[in-house]
């Protein structure tokens, strides 16, 4: 500080003597504010400032006395701070302030370092309810897909097989033959349901819808029941000269017995497995039959009683379809259960020739409650009368029927 820049603030009878020595004692105390005995002396209070104030006496010993009190004062000051005592305890004070101030950044810094710590891990876990979220978002948006997709998936040959195989398995240890009395009971009936299919089919005459393929003339109706169930009945015939028809019948019902030769007459696309589980008399067996139908994507099973009934010059081959409900209990709901009446009958013909012939009909009935399964067997059925030509009368080489006439137009 100039004194120049002083002058109105400084007393008036401060010297540049004592300039130098406030500036002296200052850059020795370092920043620190010096204690009061060492304030300047305009910054005295006016109790010190009347104390060390001269008494009035000439102008020389006036200016005298004053420079001998203010340059004692400023000395004992001087001393004062520059002793032993106060220069240890202001590095004392000094230390402690830094070790207190050591021990905030440490804790700021340790602070600061559980924040981040805390900070990480709510971000974690807000991390982890976002991706719960979105997962349970996504099981629930699966669920509904699932429930509304078609398996369009088919299943492999192997699997099919394997499913099969078990069924047989547990149909063979599940079923109870027929008693005597039962398998009277069923021939009975039996022999009305084939009695009243033919006078069904017969009572509609040309009314039905026909078709004719591979001179197999045939005829199907549908029968909506009360039990949302639809019955289809079906008939198709044909005429073959030069066949003799207690060999076919003979041959055609060894096929029939026979579960390897039986399989020929359907589609390969059928995985089908038969097998016999009882032998009742030579002309009647129980026969048990399953397949995959890929039309539906389910198996069907039937428990067949198969008959071979002689009524004057015909022979009749029956496969009525038996409900068992102690296998279909056993096997549980993963397939439908055929409900079907199926008859192949044989009656003698003559042709114009006077040549032995016979005519083949196939007839029945299947309920379902899909319409979808009834279309599918009803081309089934076509197949299976071709099939069984060709298998039955390989050596047939044209396959020209006889025009019925109106007289024997029933038989047909």
């Amino acid at each position: 500080m100039s004194p120049s820049s002083t002058r109105d603030v400084l007393p008036h009878d401060w010297t540049e003597t004592d300039q130098e020595i406030m500036e002296t004692l200052l850059l020795l105390d370092g920043v620190e504010t010096p204690p009061p005995s060492h304030r300047l002396p305009h910054e005295l209070n006016p109790s010190t400032i009347h104390v060390i104030q001269p008494a009035r006496t000439s102008g020389a010993d006036q200016a005298f006395g004053a420079g001998a009190i203010d340059t004692g004062a400023l000395t004992s000051g001087r001393e004062a701070s520059n002793s032993p005592h106060s220069t240890a305890s202001d590095e004392e004070r000094r230390a402690k302030h830094r070790e207190v101030q050591r021990r905030f950044i440490r804790r700021k810094k340790e602070q600061m370092r559980r924040v981040r710590e805390q900070l990480a891990e709510l971000e974690k876990q807000f991390s982890f309810l976002q991706l719960t979220k979105e997962a349970l978002a996504l099981e629930k948006e699966n669920g509904e897909l699932c429930k509304s997709m078609i398996d369009t998936r088919c299943p492999s040959d192997y699997e099919i097989n394997l499913v099969l195989e078990r069924e047989i398995e547990t149909v063979r240890e599940r079923y109870c033959p027929l008693s005597d009395e039962e398998y009277d009971r069923v021939l009975k009936s039996t022999m009305l349901n084939v009695d009243e299919s033919s006078q069904k089919m017969n009572a509609k005459g040309d009314q039905d819808a026909s078709f004719q393929i591979m001179n197999w003339r045939g005829r199907h109706i549908l029968e909506h029941e009360s039990n949302s169930c639809t019955c289809m009945r079906f008939d198709v015939s044909k005429a073959f000269e030069g066949v003799s028809l207690s060999s076919f019948a003979d041959k055609t019902w060894q096929r029939i017995c026979n579960p390897d030769s039986f399989r020929q007459f359907f589609s390969s696309s059928l995985r089908m497995k038969f097998v016999i589980l009882q032998h009742i008399k030579n002309d009647a067996i129980v026969l048990y039959r399953t397949f995959f139908n890929p039309s539906t994507g389910r198996i069907m099973r039937a428990v067949e009683l198969v008959l071979r009934i002689r009524r004057e010059h015909e022979e009749k081959i029956v496969l009525r379809c038996l409900e068992m409900r102690s296998l279909e209990e056993a096997l549980g709901d993963i397939g439908d259960w055929c409900r079907a009446l199926n008859i192949i009958e044989f009656s003698p013909r003559l042709t114009p020739e006077e040549r032995t012939g016979l005519a083949c009909r196939y007839s029945g009935y299947m309920r379902s409650n899909s319409a979808m399964n009834l279309r599918f067997w009803l081309l089934e059925v076509l197949f299976i009368v071709i099939r069984f030509e060709s298998i039955m009368l390989p050596w047939q080489q044209t396959l020209v029927a006889r025009e019925p006439t109106t007289s024997n137009q029933s038989d047909i």
